[in-house]
Order: structure tokens, then sequence, then C-alpha cells
């Protein structure tokens, strides 16, 4: 059985958004319809999803982790347009990479 919290990377013990939901129910829909990269689609994760924008010009943005990002890049051609034909709207992709400094406190 398909979970949205497959599909979206976030700490157990946060909510996941309609937008997150919608989204990764998408991204599922997608590996399972196209055959161009099936195994490089279904790695892809989500880490948050917002819309922007006024309702004339919405756009999607879309965060990924970032060691995930490459697999973006390289399905970009086929994530995109999907997308842009499912929420009609523009859709941004963008990669988030946390920096952690050494001279922190972990905990």
């Amino acid at each position: 059985m398909y979970s949205n919290r497959e599909k979206i990377v976030k700490k157990p013990n946060e909510q996941t958004t309609e937008v997150e939901d919608e989204v990764a129910k998408t991204f599922f829909e997608l590996e399972n319809k196209k055959v161009d990269s099936p195994e490089d689609i279904k790695k892809i994760k989500l880490v948050s999803a917002k819309y922007y924008g006024q309702d004339d010009k919405k756009i999607l943005h879309i965060v990924v982790p970032y060691p995930l990002f490459g697999l973006v890049k390289k399905n970009y051609l086929t994530i995109v347009p999907y997308l842009e034909n499912k929420f009609k709207c523009t859709v941004a992709l963008t990669a988030r990479r946390t920096i952690i400094s050494k001279y922190g406190i972990f905990s």
C-alpha cells in the first residue's frame, strides 16, 4: 500500500500539508505512469512544497534533499512538464542543503 510519508522527508512528529500530500501523490503517479527512467524517479523524495503568488500567477515551489537533486536534474524534462500539467501552474524545483558547523553543539 502507498503512503504519502514514503515520499516526504520530515521528522516523525511533523505534520505534512495538503500541498505536500498532493505532490507526493503526483510523484507516485508519475513513477507508475512513465517508463523513461522509473528507478530514478522512484528514489526522488521531497522535503516541502508550497504555493507562492496570486491566483492568476501561482508558483509551486518543491524542495528536495540535496543528495537527490542530481536525480531531479537528470529527469527534469520528465518531471516538470508532468507537474505543470497536473497543477496548472509554474513549478520550481530546488534543493535543500544543510551545512553543519563543526563548532556547533549537537545533542
